[in-house]
């Protein structure tokens, strides 16, 4: 039996089409947030850098805002990994989709 390339696409495209939106839904939960920290942290420092006397120094000003970098960086990573794993769902579902037709046509589980 031959393999029918567009079938085996269109039911891998099938399969995969919620992945753009919880890869999207990750970034939203997780990244936006961070970012909006990373912005508030960057207006509370010009705050401070602007009260007479200045609040903080540019080296303290320059280290709250790293520490609020690597902060984000933290969580960004973590929702990287929730990423990951949101493609890996994806590509097994895919996969899993289409192991009858292949398996069938190939002759012996190629696909598990």
């Amino acid at each position: 039996m031959a393999i029918d390339v567009g079938a085996l696409v269109s039911a891998m495209t099938q399969a995969g089409e919620g992945l753009g939106t919880t890869v999207w839904g990750n970034m939203q939960t997780y990244a936006v947030p961070e970012l909006e920290k990373i912005a508030q942290q960057i207006a509370t420092i010009e705050t401070a850098l602007a009260s007479i006397p200045p609040q903080l120094t540019q080296a303290g000003a320059k280290t709250l805002l790293e520490m609020q970098v690597q902060a984000s960086v933290g969580v960004i990573v973590a929702a990287t990994e929730l990423t990951l794993l949101a493609v890996q769902t994806a590509i097994n579902q895919i996969m899993s989709a289409i192991k009858g037709v292949v398996n069938g046509a190939v002759g012996f589980a190629l696909l598990a």
